[in-house]
Order: C-alpha cells, then structure tokens, then sequence
C-alpha cells in the first residue's frame, strides 16, 4: 500500500521557497535604479505621493526640463486641422495658437468658410464664429476655451507649484498613431485638481514619461438639442519630436465621445523665453 506524504510538509516547503522568492525579489528592487513608480506599473496600484512627484519630474525632464519649461513664458504652434465632416467648406484649415502662462491663449482657424477665433484675456474667454464677432463666452462656451488652452500648455501645467493632482491605478488605453492599428499603451492617469474648468486628466506612460493623452468631460449647453447634458472629448499624441530641445507631438487626434473628430498635424513650434516675450504687445490677447 502506498503511503501519501504528510500534507503540512509539502505546504511548509512551497512557503519557504515563496518567501525566499520573496526576499530576492525584494533585494532586487532595493538595489534596482528604477524609479519607484515602475513598480507601481508591474503591480497594478495607484502611485503614492513621492511617486507621482518622480514620475512628474521624470515627464519634465523628458520634455526639456523644470528650468527650460518655467523660462518659458510664450508659445506659438501653427499645425493642419482635419475635420471629420461632409462639408467640404470645413472639413480643412490652418489652426494658430499663441499662448501664455498668465491666463491669454489665441487660437484661430481660417477655413473655406471663414475664420474661428478663441480667446483668453487673462482668463476672460471670448469666441467668434466664422465671420462673426469676438464675444464673451460663458457656460459650455467658457469650458471649450479654458479646454483648449489647458491643452496648449499639459507641461507647463505640470510643473507648476500650485497643481494638485490625483493619481490613478495603471490600464491600458489605446493611441491612435496614423498607422493601420491602434498602440497599446500601458498609463497612470493624473487627474490636474488646480481649480480650473475644466477638470483635465493627463495619460502619462511612464517607460516612454510622454504624456500619451488628456480628457476631460465638457458640458453640453442648453440650447443643444441632446440625449445627455455632457460630452467626453479627449486629445492622444503621438510621433514625438523635438523643437529648441523640448518634446512636442507631431500628430494629435481629438475624439468625441469616443468617435474621431479631427486629426491635427503639428507643422511649426515657437517657443520664447521671458525676455521675448515682454516685447509681445498685450494686445495680441486683447478682445477689444
């Protein structure tokens, strides 16, 4: 007759090896240069808040570093705006961005069928439709302007001493990237808590440190004959370059709700120090 062996030995043994595994593992990572936020991403947890502070610096300096960033104090980006749309008057144009740390950000769209123009005057948001005046904006209006230029400056909204923002747990999203398929890409998301509207996230891959994507959810306004009172609108980059030392994407895809409105193709970057910019008239940011 066979005889089994006690159950409790095999048990103590498969113990002793896991917390053997245990401490190598552990000694590895103690003697390991990676950051501590990698090992958040092979865990699966949220970030602590010394990881979310070395994951932040490890995007700044990835992008030109906290020094170059906070020397800059004006920005100019002239890129191609592709709109998905039937109308053959508005599916194309030339998008001009001018933007400023202090709260003044331009942006205009000239079209077949005219021109668009958004704009901030030290946080006061106007808009103008094609053809039309520049007006001051509120509710929905006022949010898809801040929306934009929060999205102009994701850096420097970073670095910035005053931000405050909430980490999430590490998943998988999807990039568009121009090619036949879709990039997996594995990300922590951090949520900007600076008071704003609206309330950004930013998708950071911590191998690369590129910010992959920001979202936020806009309002939709009263007079919007809708379904639903909101709409998730997000921007992913891709096709990294570098312009005067700093990380810039070349290629930005903008979704609504989860459909690809427009693809924006960045073609020149201008980046001033503080010094240039005080040469900048006001008026550029000016309503009237």
């Amino acid at each position: 007759m066979s005889r089994r062996r006690p159950l409790h030995r095999r048990s103590s043994a498969w113990v002793t090896s896991i917390t053997l595994i245990g401490l190598v593992l552990a000694g590895c990572r103690e003697g390991s240069n990676e950051p501590g936020y990698l090992a958040g991403l092979v865990e699966g947890r949220v970030l602590d808040d010394a990881e979310v502070d070395a994951l932040v610096e490890a995007v700044l300096d990835h992008y030109g570093g906290r020094e170059r960033w906070a020397s800059l104090q004006f920005r100019m980006q002239q890129d191609v705006f592709l709109k998905r749309t039937g109308d053959p008057m508005s599916n194309a144009g030339v998008r001009t961005t001018f933007s400023r740390p202090d709260g003044c950000f331009r942006q205009t769209l000239k079209q077949r069928s005219g021109e668009q123009e958004r704009l901030l005057d030290h946080g006061v948001a106007w808009m103008a439709l094609a053809g039309g005046d520049l007006t001051r904006t509120t509710g929905d209006n006022h949010t898809t302007v801040w929306w934009e230029y929060e999205t102009s400056r994701i850096v420097d909204l970073l670095g910035r001493a005053s931000t405050r923002v909430e980490a999430s747990a590490a998943e998988v999203i999807e990039v568009s990237t121009g090619s036949s398929f879709e990039e997996e890409v594995t990300v922590f998301g951090l949520k900007v808590l600076d008071g704003q509207r609206p309330e950004l996230t930013i998708w950071i891959d911590p191998r690369t440190r590129e910010v992959r994507r920001a979202e936020t959810t806009l309002p939709l306004g009263a007079n919007v004959r809708a379904s639903r009172v909101s709409m998730r609108v997000r921007q992913d980059y891709s096709r990294f370059d570098r312009y005067q030392g700093v990380c810039v994407p070349r290629r930005i895809d903008v979704y609504s709700e989860g459909n690809q409105g427009a693809l924006v193709k960045v073609a020149l970057v201008e980046l001033h120090e503080f010094e240039i910019a005080t040469l900048i008239d006001d008026a550029v940011f000016a309503a009237e």
